[in-house]
């Protein structure tokens, strides 16, 4: 394991939150459009708040704990698989705590179960970006994951309209890490 320098990795951390805070804005802005009552918008910070706080405890866990990076990923991926099957049965009855509305509740439950698809990736993407955390291409990485998702997001809008704008974010994160992945292993090749 790589030593890591503790301003570096908060560099990437402050750089890995403000990629994501972004990218919630971007499919939030886009889906405004749709919302003519107000559901949408609450319902999307809801399912985004479900979304970044293990995306933050992964990528805190990734940049300063002193555990091997394979392990992180392997633990990191095995706690999301069982946070998102959580989620993905038991999302009504936990957001029913806070939110009465049903038509919330309905639209929190759909988009979550649309846009949590690819949350146990996170435990391999952060594997990657440890890898390339510390070189010149990490910058190119999030730029990369917002082009794509902005991209994705307008695209998918334009041809499947809400749907499309739900469906941008895991295909946006499946695609970064599919690139991702075919980088790490030709650039392990050449070497």
């Amino acid at each position: 394991m790589e030593k890591r320098n503790q301003k570096n990795a908060l560099k990437a951390l402050l750089l890995l939150i403000i990629s994501e805070l972004f990218c919630f804005s971007l499919t939030r802005f886009s889906i405004s459009s749709y919302d003519m009552e107000n559901i949408y918008d609450l319902s999307l910070i809801i399912v985004q708040i479900l979304y970044f706080i293990p995306t933050l405890v992964v990528y805190v866990l990734f940049l300063f704990y002193p555990k091997s990076d394979k392990t992180l990923a392997i633990l990191s991926t095995i706690g999301l698989i069982i946070y998102s099957i959580i989620l993905h049965f038991a999302i009504t009855p936990i957001v029913s705590l806070f939110i009465k509305v049903l038509g919330i509740l309905n639209f929190v439950e759909y988009s979550a179960k649309i846009y949590l698809l690819t949350l146990p990736l996170l435990g391999f993407k952060m594997l990657l970006f440890q890898k390339i955390i510390f070189r010149k291409t990490f910058y190119f990485w999030i730029t990369l994951q917002t082009f794509i998702l902005l991209f994705t997001t307008i695209v998918f809008n334009h041809i499947f309209s809400l749907k499309g704008v739900l469906y941008s974010w895991p295909f946006c994160e499946f695609a970064v890490f599919l690139i991702m992945q075919i980088n790490f292993l030709t650039k392990k090749l050449e070497n």
